[in-house]
This record gives structure tokens, C-alpha cells and sequence, in this order.
């Protein structure tokens, strides 16, 4: 009898080696190279040239823990950009607050609440 064995793979980040069924492939692209090429170089001639790149997949394997850390680092990326994007919006908010709110202390009529533009539009025709 004998018994089978489990192939073993390198971390692409840690470069250990594990099992394959304790880790996660991912197929990558890679850039392997690139080619010029011209022709009507001669008299008369338009002279014309084309290139191309080359790429390939790779199938990258990574660890369980080399795995976690880099989705952690990811939805950290991610939860950042929203709360740039929250906070952004909260500020505009702010901003349109004070600008409505000093338009109707400045002026006798009802400011506009259809839109910024036209909301700084009338505070500047509420000074002059």
C-alpha cells in the first residue's frame, strides 16, 4: 500500500513551502516582453512600425497567512476610500448648510434649493 502525497507549492510572499490544499491560486497575467517591427524603410517608402507586448498566466499560490494579511490590508484600502468619500460628502453638507443659512439671513426672499450653483448665484446677488 502506499500512500499518496500532497504536492507542496512556494508563497509567492513568504516563500515557504506548504500544501496545496492549505493555500489559495490565484491566475495572474505578467508582462513577459515586447517586439518592434518596421517595414517601407526604403527610398520611397512610408515608412510604418507596429509593436506588441507579450504577456502570459501564472498561477501564484499564496499561504493561508500571507492570504489573510493581504485581505486585510485590502478592505482596509477599501474602508478608507469610503470613509474619504463619507467624509467628503459630510463636509459639501456642512458647506451647503452655512451658504443657505447665511442667504436667508442676508436676504428678504426665500433662497433656492435646487442646486449649489444657483444657491451661490443668489447669495452673490444678495450682497451687491
Amino acid at each position: 500500500m502506499s500512500t499518496a502525497r500532497i504536492a507542496m507549492k512556494e508563497c509567492a510572499k513568504c516563500h515557504y513551502r506548504y500544501p496545496v490544499n492549505e493555500m489559495y491560486k490565484e491566475t495572474v497575467e505578467k508582462r513577459t516582453g515586447s517586439s518592434i517591427g518596421g517595414y517601407g524603410l526604403g527610398k520611397g517608402g512610408k515608412p510604418r512600425a507596429s509593436g506588441r507586448l507579450y504577456y502570459r498566466k501564472m498561477d501564484v499560490w499564496t499561504c493561508k497567512a500571507c492570504w489573510d494579511a493581504h485581505q486585510a490590508k485590502l478592505s482596509t484600502k477599501i474602508g478608507n476610500f469610503i470613509a474619504l468619500i463619507f467624509g467628503w460628502g459630510i463636509l459639501i453638507g456642512i458647506v451647503w448648510l452655512i451658504v443657505w443659512i447665511s442667504t436667508a439671513m442676508v436676504c428678504d426672499s426665500q433662497p433656492p434649493s435646487n442646486n449649489l450653483f444657483s444657491l451661490i448665484a443668489y447669495l452673490f446677488s444678495c450682497i451687491q
